[in-house]
Order: C-alpha cells, then structure tokens, then sequence
C-alpha cells in the first residue's frame, strides 16, 4: 500500500472521528454544477445546507439539510422562472484531499471536519410571460397614477417569469392604493397559470380599490402652544381626501418653522367613523435657549470665529430673538434679530433687526456701518419674496490716507430668489443639483431721509447640471449695476469689488475694480458702479467622498461696462461632509506678468 492510500485512510479517519466526537464543529460546502454564475449565486443564497458555515450541525442534522436542498434548489430556480430544471446529482461526502485541494487541505485553509454538498443541475429553458390582464375596481378605478402603474408593469410578453419581480409589482400597485387613501383595497385575484409543455405561463391581477377616505378632525396631543397658533400651520381642512403625501406636508409645514425638535403625524386609523380618519399632531418644543460657536477659515476673510444665542419666547408662539457676533481680520460684526411668525409661520415671518460691523478692504482703507432693517419673508413653492426697508448709516475711507466720508441711507428693497435645489442620495453622500436664480433691486432718494440718490440692482444665477454618476457640470453668474449722481457718494460698502474665493479665483479679495492714486503714490482699488462675473467649472469623484475640479473664471468690476473681463483658471479638491463641502482651490490669471497662482479655501453648500 503506497503512502498516499496510507495518507487518504488516515484522513478520512480522523475526519470522521472528529465529526463524530466533535459534531458542533461539522459544517458543508456546497459545489453547484450546471448552473450560470447569477442563478448559482441566487440559489446558494436561498440554500439552508450552504449557510452551515455561519452555525453549528450534527452529522445527522448537516445530512437532513442535504436531503431537503434539493426541494429548496428546485423551489428557488422555479422562482426564477425555471419550472422545468431537474437535479440529476446529489452528494454529500467528507471533504479530504482525494475530493478536493490537496494544497489548501494541507495548508490548514481546509479542514478534516468539513464536508463538501455537490449538486448537478439539468436547468431547461425557462417559463416566459405570454400574456397578461390586469385590472383596476372599484372608486378608484379611474385614478390616474393607479391607471399609469397598471399600464407599465414590469414584465412584458416574451420575459422570463420571475416571481419576485409579480410579487413586488403587487405590493407597489397595493401600497399606491394606500397612499391615496384607499385603505379598504385588495388584491381580489392573483393568478399565475404556468403551462410547463409550452413554458408560458398566463398573469391575471385584479386590484379592487374600494371606497376612499377622507381627512376626518384634526387634533393636537398635549399641545405646548394655543391650538389658534398651531392650526395656522394646517393648510387642508378635513373632508379633503386622505393621502400621506397630505400628511407628509403637514409635518413639512411644522418642520419648517425651526420651532419643534420632534414632530409626530398620527393617522387615528383604528378610529375612522364613515370613511374619515382623525389626525393627531404631537410636537415637542426646542430648548428655550440654544447656543451655537463655529471656527473656520477662508482666504478671504482668514481664520474666523461665530458665536451665537437663540431665546424663543413661550408666551409668544413663534417669536424668537438671534444675536450673532462674527470676528475675523477683515470683517467684525454683531448683529440681533427678531422673528415674527406671519399668518402661515412655516413660510412667512417679519424680521426687525440691527447691526453693526466693520469691514477692511486694504491697509488704511475700511467701512464702518449701522443698519436698522425691517423684512418681510415670504415663500411660495419655490419662490421667496423679501420685501425690505433698511436704515444705514457708514464711515469709510476709500483712499488711505485722505479724509473719512459718510453717508446715510434709507434703503426700501425687494428680493426674488427662485429655487429647485435638489439632491441625489448617494451611498455615502448627496449629490446637490438644480437652478438657483436671484434678483435684487435697491434704491435711495435724497428728500427721504438720505445723503444721495441711488439706484442699485443684481441678478445672480447658479447652475448645477449632472454628468453621469460622478461628474457635475457648475455654472455661476453675477452682475450688477448702480446708477449714482456722482460715483464718490456711493458708500464702500455698496460699490462692486471681484477678485477672492466667490468671485474671480487667481486674484486677491476685492483686488479687481477701478482704481485711483492715494496721496503717497499707490494704486488703490475703490470699486465701482458695475460688476460682471462668470464661472465654468467641471466636478468628478476621484475617490469615495473626494473630488477633483477643472474651472474657470472670468469677470471685473468696472465703472463702464465697456472694460476688459480678468480670466483665470485652475484645479482643486473637495471633500464631501455632512454639512457641505470643504473646497481647496489653486487658481492662476490668465494675464501677462500675472504668473502667480493664488490657494482659495472656502466651506459651505452648492446651492
């Protein structure tokens, strides 16, 4: 007897012993023969005997899981349309090197104890859709989203008979019924007649919709404000029908009013007398007070602090008190608000505030303000209206070195910002897209209250169109202009200045715009009445949550619209968080003896 017959005995003996002995450590693996690689992998998952390897089995019960896989083999391939297969193998054995690799066996990747389940399937041809009758009844019959999903189901003549696809056509053609309000509905027939000889197999669906309900009373659990304050928020009266795309805007609206840290939307259903269920609404406040602090950094304004304090007021629903102090080297300001909710506090509001903040543009050149606003919020759909009135008083300094100016304002605008921001849910992150458009229009008239005649505008446009799966195509524009008897009684901080993070990258904060020669010489940016701004930028995933970007950027600000456009161009990164993106920027001009490029760090939102 040579030694390899000596070695095979030896191994099937201390395997046996072992299962035998030690049968909480026996386990099965599965070889399948004769099936494509998606139909294997579909049975190995649905096959008991092939999760052995996640517990532990006797001998006995490893060789009742092998005698009933055949059963799950031929169950699952007919779930997949395959009525006709056949296993003409089956075999369940110790796994020892005569069976398998001697190497592995060897290495220790394999061990005496485990088994090998080997199953020879014949598939056939598959069961196909031949044809297919589905129907709606009842109320609901004529609905048209309903309608739409009847007429596209899908399978078609000639597919391949895949139960899971009918089953969860039928829980979505159910679960639509609901949301419309048809609680009542059934599936009143489901049929699946398979002609094996033929491989057809004929599906008949019946959906009978029943009666629909209706929005019955609607109520508040332990209210925390007056329920006069709270039904402001309730857009729909009851009697409308019920869908949860109702309910579902009712907790929007609640949402939207940064009121309530919890909000509940409760449908009555086992309460629902004659076809109308009763809402209750459960809400829960936010604390009081709320305190926020942020740091960060920007190119523009260099490293930075924001503090902040919210009071909500308990015996004014709705009214609410913000003060925010920013400090940085160029910008410093402090700032209070007062919101009061409008006759629908989820989308208008009156805001009364003041402010005071200082701004450096350069060395010796600087703007100092004071606003008092009046602001009247107001958002329908996508679009928000501002209506607002604002008192400003400034001292700046345009040129260093020459005297302090002032000027005083009462400043009556109005804002329209349309919006249809949206986000693509990503495995690990959101994809933001869409238009966001923005026109502004600001004025001054000298026998009201102000130094000058002024008449200011802006539209600014953002786009962000996707390129496939992992690429985003940017596009922003900016322009304005400003009509002024005389340029020198703009204040500072309402001329146009480029150049920076969010405008011209490659170019400094505020360095692009007319300029004059302050009494030592130096060429000193003033700014000017018109600003013109344009960005290309393409966006693509180099790995995970980071991305790699090609732009470019052009624009000035200028006192004729006639004036040349600064270009430049660049690359940079960004990093997806959960609360926006960090954008890491290098930027060079495009102009002569302009060689250098600039870094532009900046965090926030697309849109």
């Amino acid at each position: 007897m040579t030694r390899s017959v000596y070695l095979s005995t030896a191994y099937r003996l201390i395997g046996l012993y072992l299962c035998f002995s030690l049968w909480a450590v026996c386990s099965a693996k599965v070889i399948l023969k004769g099936l494509p690689g998606p139909l294997a992998s579909q049975v190995l998952s649905d096959l008991s005997i092939a999760q052995t390897h996640k517990t532990t089995l006797s001998p006995a019960a490893l060789d009742a899981e092998h005698q009933h896989a055949k059963a799950e083999i031929l169950s699952t391939l007919q779930s997949l349309g395959y009525y006709n297969a056949r296993i003409t193998e089956a075999e369940l054995s110790i796994l020892t090197p005569l069976n398998d690799d001697t190497e592995a066996f060897e290495s220790g990747s394999l061990t005496p104890s485990d088994w090998v389940a080997t199953y020879r399937v014949t598939v056939g041809k598959p069961v196909r859709v031949h044809s297919i009758e589905i129907h709606l009844i009842g109320v609901g019959k004529k609905h048209p989203v309903l309608q739409t999903i009847v007429s596209q189901p899908p399978f078609q003549p000639g597919d391949i008979l895949i139960h899971k696809t009918y089953e969860s056509y039928k829980e979505k053609l159910l679960s639509r019924s609901l949301q419309f309000g048809y609680l009542d509905a059934v599936i009143a027939h489901s049929e699946i007649a398979i002609d094996r000889e033929r491989r057809e197999a004929d599906i008949t669906l019946v959906l009978d919709t029943r009666d629909p309900y209706y929005l019955g009373s609607i109520g508040f659990i332990d209210p925390p404000y007056p329920a006069s304050f709270l039904e402001r928020f309730i857009l729909f009266s009851p009697g409308q029908p019920y869908t949860t795309a109702k309910l579902l805007q009712l907790h929007q609206a609640f949402g939207e009013s940064n009121l309530f840290k919890k909000i509940e939307v409760i449908p009555a259903l086992d309460q629902r007398i004659d076809h109308a269920v009763p809402i209750n609404i459960k809400l829960d406040t936010k604390p009081k007070n709320s305190y926020n602090a942020s740091l960060g950094y920007g190119t523009d304004t260099g490293p930075r602090g924001r503090v902040g304090w919210e009071r909500r007021r308990q015996k004014f629903p709705g009214h609410r008190v913000l003060t925010e102090a920013q400090i940085s080297p160029l910008l410093q300001q402090l700032g209070v608000q007062y919101f009061i909710p409008g006759y629908h506090p989820n989308t208008d509001q009156v805001v009364l505030g003041t402010q005071w903040a200082k701004e450096v543009i350069a060395e010796d050149q600087y703007s100092k303000r004071y606003d008092l606003n009046l602001q009247d919020i107001r958002r329908r759909n996508r679009f928000e209206f501002i209506t607002g009135l604002q008192f400003s008083g400034e001292t700046f300094r345009d040129i260093p070195d020459e005297p302090e100016k002032s000027s005083h304002l009462l400043l009556p605008s109005m804002s329209i910002v349309w919006n249809n921001a949206k986000r693509e849910q990503e495995k690990n992150s959101e994809r933001q897209y869409g238009l966001k458009l923005q026109g502004t229009i600001r004025g001054a008239l000298d026998v009201f209250l102000s130094s000058t005649n002024l008449l200011q505008w802006e539209l600014k446009a953002k786009s962000i169109h996707l390129l496939g799966d992992n690429s985003r195509l940017l596009l922003r524009a900016d322009i304005g202009g400003t009509v002024s008897e005389t340029f020198e009684d703009i204040p500072l901080s309402m001329r146009f200045f480029a150049g920076g993070d969010n405008t011209v990258r490659g170019y400094a904060y505020r360095s692009l715009g007319p300029t004059q020669i302050d009494p030592s010489g130096n060429e000193v940016v003033v700014g000017g009445r018109y600003l013109s701004v344009f960005s290309v930028e393409v966006e693509t995933r180099l790995h995970d949550k980071l991305f790699g970007a090609l732009f470019m950027d052009a624009g000035n600000a200028m006192n004729q619209w006639r004036d040349p456009l600064f270009l430049s161009a660049g690359f940079g990164f960004r990093y997806a968080t959960p609360i926006g993106l960090l954008r890491i920027d290098i930027a060079k001009p495009i102009e002569t003896g302009k060689s250098r490029p600039r870094l532009h760090i900046t965090f926030g939102t697309d849109l």
